[in-house]
């Protein structure tokens, strides 16, 4: 017979080791590494290294970062976040309004470092060790950021870790410069700049002082005791400790009114503490001045209540948290455990109003050196409508409503329809009272409340399975909540969340860790050891490894100490599977292989040796979605407290970083080119490439002799004839292309030049 040509033109069929390698398509590849087939018409060699340059591309950073701890080194499989805000950081963190990007990192010792303007350049560090608030001894970080604020938790409840928040406040405590430390915006008197500002997430309520129980302690602190060198004039002033904790509060009722519509009976009050974002504390019960101090007042029928003033007092040592925005005043009957009715709502900016519906009509007046009143006695003359539930959306009876204990905290979270939703939470038990973990349990977040958590905002779903929620991710107003094992999806479209219902519950679909779950723009993509899944928002996650063999990807993503992680690199809309271990410092070893799939070609491809362990969980730059983490550098000979940062480039010309690892190759399908029963001839292969220099690589047909190819550089495309005189005869043609250069290689088109011979395979 003639002379034939096979063409092979297409690759981006990509990998299939589902079948058998003699029945995939012509345009799949029965292996790959280090090859990318994500461009129709190309197969090109890729590097298993990053690129090199400035952030976010890539940076190395040394001990100017990691200062405290010589030793600390970038937190494997933690503790990495990018996130963009309104405002950067000026002189002793001056919030100036100017977009920016965030990179934050937490090294081995619970160190948090911030990179701002993370774009080109690195232009600001600031190193917060010391107040990081995380158990130094191992901390294991999850991070998420919202509205422009950073929460971080210790997901091993740390002895010593609290949960903490990095964020901007923008306001000035009573409008007054005399009083410096009121500022929270900045030392400097009259400073009027809004200000980053780190602190513990946590919204304790006011300590005041004095209840029913301690009413004798509550008379000797406001009456006999001496704070520095000046008698305490009560109610204007508050003791020690208790500055900056509450209010105190001045009241009077009517006499001769006949306008008043309070219910004739004795009233107690009790008031909160409000934080940045409109987030208000528990109920503490207060005791009032009323010609003496009280615990409850009456009033009269037809009566209200006049000259009504609230007093603040702080001083330099003992001054409200940063966060405390102001302070509520509630009311209600005494003994009959009602409702907590709004008296009176304290901006510590703007002043004192009745209720939230109303102007600010008495403004902040100062008394002494930290001491403030509100300007008027203020009547009201009858009960608010607004409710303490009203206002906040769950009850005052709840034992807290933020993290504010030692080891309280989660161990992930997703923000969706402006809640956080949270797992692997460490609270206080509303039922037995306790700090517990409770592993069944997913808390959510008030609404726009993304530091308060009621102790009865919970869902529970499969108690006492033997499983325990290790991941959380939230997309197209459906929570996936994973466990070991099983996934459960959970509608929470509605606002209410008596409206919220469980979807579906997914055996076989579970993950290790949160490192192996990400949201993405083709939805949320996930891996465990049978397979990598994509939910797009309804239905149930589709398998995308359909065309892998199953015992191959077991095999590759099981590696022991290991965990899989998964990213998704938005700007090549590929998704990254591999496993990240922890190795010894200075060891950081390759780990096994690694799948690409591409979601523009629908195709994977496997890499040998991509990464390295030892690295951070991945994060994404917000607007172009590309790849980034943290890893260890030792280059320059400083040890391990030098990290870089990484950049996913699978869709970027590169090669093989050594000549001898032998790991960039592809091989076709096993092809018996129209004519199973027939032996052919090879003659000669005509491979039509360019490389980026002096190449040299090895052509294999059918697992024989290889033929070297080596010359000098090929600028452009160029069609290399190859001889495959000694290649014997055959009934199939399977061929394989080894680098074994640095040099890149980008092929466009493969044609064989065979005879089909009058003989039978025998």
């Amino acid at each position: 017979m003639p002379k034939a040509f096979h063409e092979i033109a297409r690759w981006d069929g990509g990998l299939n080791t589902h079948f058998d390698e003699s029945d995939i398509e012509g345009t799949e590849l029965s292996d790959v590494s280090l090859w990318s087939v994500s461009k129709p018409g190309q197969i090109y060699t890729i590097s298993n290294y990053v690129a090199t340059g400035t952030p976010p591309q890539s940076g190395i950073y040394s001990t100017n970062v990691f200062s405290v701890a010589s030793d600390a080194t970038p937190l494997v499989r933690y503790g990495f976040i990018i996130a963009e805000s309104d405002y950067a950081i000026g002189t002793n963190e001056v919030a100036a309004v100017v977009e920016t990007r965030y990179a934050f990192i937490i090294d081995s010792k619970g160190e948090l470092t911030v990179l701002e303007a993370f774009s080109s350049s690195l232009t600001t560090e600031i190193n917060l060790d010391s107040a990081s608030g995380l158990d130094t001894a191992a901390p294991k970080p999850r991070m998420f950021w919202s509205e422009g604020a950073l929460r971080i938790s210790d997901s091993i409840h740390g002895a010593n870790s609290k949960v903490k928040w990095w964020g901007v406040v923008s306001f000035q405590r009573f409008t007054n410069s005399d009083d410096v430390w009121l500022n929270p915006m900045g030392a400097s008197a009259g400073n009027a700049d809004s200000r980053w500002v780190w602190a513990d997430a946590s919204q304790p309520k006011p300590a005041v002082i004095g209840t029913a129980t301690n009413t004798n302690a509550y008379k000797d602190n406001f009456g006999a005791v001496i704070y520095g060198s000046t008698a305490l004039n009560y109610p204007s002033q508050v003791p020690g400790t208790t500055m900056g904790k509450g209010i105190n509060m001045n009241i009077s009722a009517s006499t001769s009114a006949t306008d008043g519509g309070w219910e004739a009976t004795s009233y107690e009050f009790g008031q909160t503490l409000v934080y940045v974002g409109n987030q208000e504390s528990m109920i503490a019960p207060m005791r009032i001045y009323n010609s003496g101090d009280t615990a409850d007042v009456s009033i009269a029928s037809q009566q209200y209540w006049t000259s009504v003033q609230v007093f603040a007092s702080t001083s330099a040592t003992y001054d409200y948290d940063k966060r405390v925005t102001g302070a509520r005043i509630y009311i209600r009957k005494v003994g009959q455990n009602k409702r907590w009715t709004l008296f009176l709502d304290a901006d510590f900016e703007r002043g004192v109003r009745r209720n939230t519906f109303d102007s600010f009509d008495t403004i902040w007046v100062r008394g002494g050196v930290g001491t403030y009143s509100s300007s008027v006695g203020l009547k009201i003359k009858s009960p608010s409508p607004q409710t303490y539930e009203s206002l906040n959306g769950y009850s005052p009876n709840e034992s807290v409503c933020s993290f504010e204990n030692d080891t309280h905290g989660w161990e992930d979270s997703t923000v969706l329809n402006r809640r956080t939703f949270l797992i692997g939470v460490k609270y206080l038990n509303d039922y037995s009272g306790q700090s517990e973990v409770m592993p069944d349990r997913i808390y959510y977040s008030a609404m726009t409340k993304y530091d308060t958590y009621p102790t009865t905002n919970w869902i529970d779903i499969g108690v006492n399975d033997g499983e325990s929620f290790t991941a959380i991710e939230g997309f197209a107003n459906r929570i996936l909540a994973f466990k070991q094992g099983t996934l459960y999806i959970i509608n929470v479209q509605n606002p209410n969340d008596g409206g919220w219902f469980l979807e579906a519950e997914l055996k076989g679909m579970g993950i290790t860790s949160a490192d192996a779950v990400t949201k993405s723009d083709q939805g949320i993509l996930f891996a465990n050891t049978t397979g990598l899944f994509r939910f797009a928002g309804d239905g149930i996650p589709k398998r995308l490894t359909d065309k892998l063999n199953k015992t191959d990807w077991t095999t590759d993503l099981s590696t022991a100490s290991h965990f899989i992680q998964v990213g998704y690199d938005g700007a090549s809309e590929q998704c990254f599977v591999g496993e990240v271990g922890i190795v010894a410092a200075g060891l950081h070893t390759a780990s096994s292989p690694v799948y690409i799939y591409d979601f523009r070609t629908g195709s994977f491809v496997k890499h040998t040796n991509y990464l390295t362990d030892g690295r951070s969980n991945f994060s994404n730059i917000p607007d172009t979605r590309e790849l980034l983490w943290i890893e260890p550098d030792t280059t320059g000979g400083t040890g391990d407290e030098d990290f870089k940062i990484s950049k996913y480039v699978a869709n970027t010309l590169g090669a093989e970083e050594s000549a001898a690892a032998g790991d960039q190759y592809f091989i076709t399908k096993l092809d018996d080119l129209g004519s199973p029963a027939l032996m052919k001839k090879f003659y000669n292969l005509y491979i039509n490439l360019k490389t980026g220099g002096n190449y040299d690589f090895d052509v294999i047909v059918n697992g024989g002799a290889a033929v070297n190819m080596n010359d000098s550089t090929l600028g452009s495309f160029t069609k290399l004839k190859v001889s495959l005189s000694t290649v014997a005869n055959a009934s199939t043609f399977q061929l394989k292309i080894l680098n074994k250069t640095t040099t890149s290689i980008t092929i466009n088109s493969i044609s064989l030049e065979y005879r089909v011979l009058y003989k039978r395979v025998s």
